[in-house]
C-alpha cells in the first residue's frame, strides 16, 4: 500500500510539474509624411498672373453704344491639388465707385472668339447692369488650364451722360480648398 501510495505521490507531482508556458512580443512601427496642399491659380493669356492684376487686351479707347469686344483670359492651377473655382465680377463707376449698369460684360467657358464676341457656355452675365452672385463652381485639375472668354458691350440706350466716363471692370477667380 505504501507503494502505491508514493505511486500516487509521483504521479501527481508529476502532472503539477508539467506546464507549458508561451509568451510572444511582437511589435511594428509605420510612418507617413504629410503635407498641406498648395492652391494657386493664375490668370491671364497663358494663366501666369498668379496672384496678380492682369489688364485685358481690350482696347478701351472710342466706345459708343453698341460697341462690343472681347478677349480670351486662360485660368491655370498652379498648385499641388485640384481646386474648384468660381469667377465674380464687378462693374463700376471709376470715380463715384456705384455700379455702371450700361456695360454688360459676359464670361463664357471653353470659348473663342473673333475679336467682338464670345461663344460657350455662359458662367456669369450682368444683362441688368448688376452681376447676381459668382458663376457655378468649376473644377481645375493640377496643372490644367481652361479657356475663358470675357465679351464686353455697351447697351445701345446708353445715354449721352455716360459719355467720357471711365469704367472699372474687375473679375475675381476664386479658388477654395477644405472646410470653411
Amino acid at each position: 500500500m505504501q507503494v502505491k501510495a508514493l505511486l500516487s505521490l509521483g504521479l501527481l507531482a508529476g502532472f503539477g510539474a508539467v506546464s507549458t508556458l508561451a509568451s510572444w512580443t511582437g511589435e511594428a512601427t509605420t510612418t507617413s509624411e504629410l503635407s498641406a496642399a498648395t492652391i494657386s491659380i493664375g490668370v491671364g493669356e497663358s494663366g501666369a498672373a498668379a496672384g496678380k492684376d492682369f489688364v485685358l487686351p481690350i482696347d478701351g479707347a472710342n466706345w459708343y453704344p453698341g460697341v462690343s469686344r472681347a478677349a480670351i483670359v486662360t485660368v491655370k492651377n498652379a498648385g499641388s491639388t485640384p481646386v474648384p473655382y468660381t469667377i465674380g465680377a464687378t462693374v463700376t463707376d471709376h470715380i463715384s465707385g456705384q455700379p455702371f449698369t450700361w456695360l454688360r460684360v459676359k464670361v463664357a467657358f471653353g470659348s473663342t472668339t473673333d475679336g467682338t464676341s464670345c461663344t460657350g457656355e455662359v458662367l456669369l452675365d450682368n444683362p441688368t447692369g448688376v452681376f447676381q452672385g459668382t458663376s457655378a463652381q468649376r473644377e481645375l485639375a493640377v496643372d490644367g488650364e481652361h479657356a475663358v472668354c470675357v465679351e464686353y458691350s455697351l447697351q445701345t440706350d446708353t445715354p449721352g451722360t455716360a459719355q467720357g466716363k471711365v469704367v472699372d471692370v474687375k473679375l475675381t477667380f476664386t479658388a477654395t480648398l477644405g472646410v470653411s
